[in-house]
């Protein structure tokens, strides 16, 4: 449920009941194991052809890489949505019922 049609919902009937944030949680994770999964493919191929073994594989430097740039990523991600739902809820909490009418008859 988006930010605005809760705001809705919760000055007409008060606070909205249940929520869909684990479904939305495991498809977050689904999400990062997928992309970061894809993205260390060319690596782990270059290794698997080159014949090395697992624990120097897991020591070089391009595996590194690939961690870091996996831990930043998710750090960021994970960041990006409370931030973003807080700013929504934030502006939603001072449109007035007219406009939150408005925002609902608007189709994309």
């Amino acid at each position: 449920m988006e930010v605005l049609e809760r705001t809705r919902i919760e000055r007409h009937s008060g606070p909205a009941r249940g929520s869909d944030r684990a479904g939305r949680r495991a498809a977050t994770v689904n999400t990062l194991v997928f992309a970061y999964a894809g993205a260390s493919l060319p690596v782990l191929l270059i290794f698997s052809i080159g014949g090395t073994s697992f624990a120097d594989a897991v020591n070089s430097e391009a595996v590194a890489g690939e961690v870091i740039a996996a831990l930043v990523g998710s750090i960021g991600l994970i960041a990006s949505m409370p931030i973003t739902t807080a700013l929504a809820a934030l502006l939603a909490t001072r449109m007035s019922d007219h406009q939150l009418a408005l925002e609902h008859t608007h189709a994309h």
